[in-house]
C-alpha cells in the first residue's frame, strides 16, 4: 500500500483561472468570462492593443458602434480621379483611390463603460465587425446574467 499525500487547499496560484471561471467569448476584441472582461484597448486601427482587465462587477455598459469618413474618402477619390486626369504619376492616383476606399468603409468600434465611468474604446478594421459584435454580445450576457 503506498501513502499520497492529500492535494493542497486553498486558492489556485496567482494566474491561473479558478475553478469556478468560465469563458464566454475570446477573439481579437478580448476575453469575456463570468467574472472578468480581458479587453484589448484600441484608439484607431493602427495602433498597438493595450490590454486592460475589468473585473466583471466593474463592467456597466458594452456597445457596438461604426465609424465611416465619407465625406473625406470622397475628397481623396476625387484628389485621386484628378491625379489620373491630369497625367500626374498613377501610382500617386491609386494610393490616393486606396486611402480612399478605407475612409469609406464602416470600422466597428467596441465601447465598454466601467463605473469610473471611463468609456473604453476598440477600434478594429472593418472585416472585423462580426468579431465585434461577437465581443460585445458576450459582455452583454454576462451582465445579464449577474444581474
Amino acid at each position: 500500500m503506498s501513502w499520497s499525500p492529500a492535494p493542497p487547499a486553498g486558492p489556485p496560484p496567482w494566474g491561473s483561472p479558478s475553478d469556478n471561471e468560465r469563458q464566454a467569448v475570446s477573439n481579437r476584441y478580448g476575453t469575456v468570462t463570468n467574472l472578468a472582461v480581458y479587453y484589448n484597448v484600441k484608439r484607431n486601427p493602427f495602433s498597438r492593443a493595450e490590454r486592460e482587465d475589468l473585473a466583471m462587477r466593474h463592467v456597466v455598459a458594452a456597445r457596438l458602434e461604426t465609424t465611416q469618413q465619407t465625406m473625406l474618402g470622397l475628397l481623396f477619390a476625387l484628389m485621386g480621379i484628378v491625379s489620373f486626369s491630369f497625367s500626374f504619376t498613377a501610382i500617386l492616383a491609386i494610393a490616393l483611390i486606396g486611402i480612399s476606399i478605407f475612409l469609406v468603409l464602416k470600422k466597428p468600434i467596441v465601447l465598454i463603460t466601467a463605473t469610473d465611468g471611463v468609456i473604453r474604446p476598440s477600434v478594429g478594421w472593418p472585416w472585423t465587425r462580426a468579431e465585434a459584435e461577437e465581443f460585445v454580445n458576450g459582455v452583454r450576457k454576462e451582465l445579464l446574467a449577474r444581474g
